[in-house]
């Protein structure tokens, strides 16, 4: 398995890559005490590739993001 991109936003995280199980790694994300929310996407399996391309989103699970914001971006609005 590997991961192709990462994204995250206000405490979101969106994964994308490929695994040829892309399942057992949204179990594997699901027991991690730090994350919650963790759902797969879409599965899609390429020509002439035995790995499927997905997609897993997950929260983390303390995140605030207003101190967050205030702390590193003081001159912007909320």
């Amino acid at each position: 398995s590997w991961i192709t991109s990462f994204y995250i936003e206000a405490g979101a995280i969106k994964l994308e890559g490929y695994s040829p199980y892309p399942t057992q790694l949204v179990e594997i994300l699901s027991e991690v005490p730090e994350f919650t929310d963790v759902e797969g996407g879409d599965l899609k399996i390429k020509r002439g590739m035995k790995e499927y391309q997905f997609t897993i989103q997950l929260k983390l699970k303390h995140f605030d993001l207003k101190p967050y914001w205030l702390e590193y971006f003081p001159d912007k609005s909320f």
